[in-house]
């Protein structure tokens, strides 16, 4: 919301610079390859529009999980290199019996892509993955929050995707539930529905589902914002917020 439009054309230059140069140079194709998945019908369109509602009520969790994890592991008196220790200890115990929730979850997110599996290893994972994360980023360990914002997308997609399948018998295709569901919950998480619609364009190539990642993107970042879910982007410009009267572009 505070975008400066006069770097815009710098920025889009930088950036088409940088993607042209790796394809020219090593032929990169899209990040992820998930299942080859037509325009969706009005029917279809309908249950992305409900599964991006359910993941956008649903980001707050993600985010008061986050919470949850610093404000416990704060708590304890350990000093740093323990409390690291500590969230190292809980991720490597989790990934010990769930290896799929390891690292940025590039694997599980490719297999959720073009694959149906059972809600039960699906729900599992999700919340291995919640947890570890929540441990990384509470212990002060240097771990990203993106990709398992991406990973949490797509596991709570692929779930929506079969809960909506129990009340209309292929109404989703798996794939395209996971797609959807990664959109949704980046843009109801970073409050960014256009960066969600056009990265999982760019990190998937399936141009094709543009119209229900945008709509979803929209959707979900709306009602994470109705239901009173911070971004994760968000606190740090809060706390820096300029007094009345002062213009925060001439500090």
């Amino acid at each position: 919301r505070r975008l400066d439009w006069r770097a815009l054309p710098a920025l889009l230059l930088a950036a088409l610079t940088a993607s042209l140069t790796v394809d020219r140079l090593f032929g990169l194709s899209p990040l992820y390859q998930p299942a080859p998945l037509a325009a969706p019908d009005h029917l279809a369109l309908a249950g992305y529009c409900l599964l991006a509602l359910l993941l956008g009520a649903a980001s707050p969790l993600f985010m008061g999980a986050m919470e949850l994890g610093r404000r416990a592991l704060g708590r304890l008196k350990l000093r740093l290199p323990w409390r690291m220790a500590l969230g190292g200890a809980v991720v490597g115990g989790l990934a010990w019996f769930w290896p799929q929730m390891w690292g940025n979850g590039y694997s599980t997110v490719s297999w959720l892509l073009v694959s149906d599996p059972g809600w039960q290893l699906v729900l599992t994972l999700l919340v291995c993955k919640l947890v570890a994360t929540a441990a990384t980023s509470g212990s002060g360990a240097v771990g990203g929050i993106f990709t398992p914002m991406l990973f949490a997308g797509a596991a709570g997609g692929a779930l929506a995707g079969q809960l909506l399948n129990l009340l209309l018998l292929g109404w989703l295709p798996a794939g395209g539930a996971a797609l959807v569901g990664m959109a949704a919950f980046l843009a109801a998480t970073a409050r960014a529905p256009v960066l969600a619609a056009l990265m999982l364009m760019e990190l998937t190539g399936a141009y094709a589902m543009l119209p229900p990642v945008a709509l979803a993107a929209w959707l979900a970042a709306r009602i994470s914002r109705r239901v009173g879910g911070r971004a994760l982007y968000q606190d740090e410009a809060e706390i820096r917020r300029p007094a009345p009267g002062r213009c925060w572009f001439r500090r």
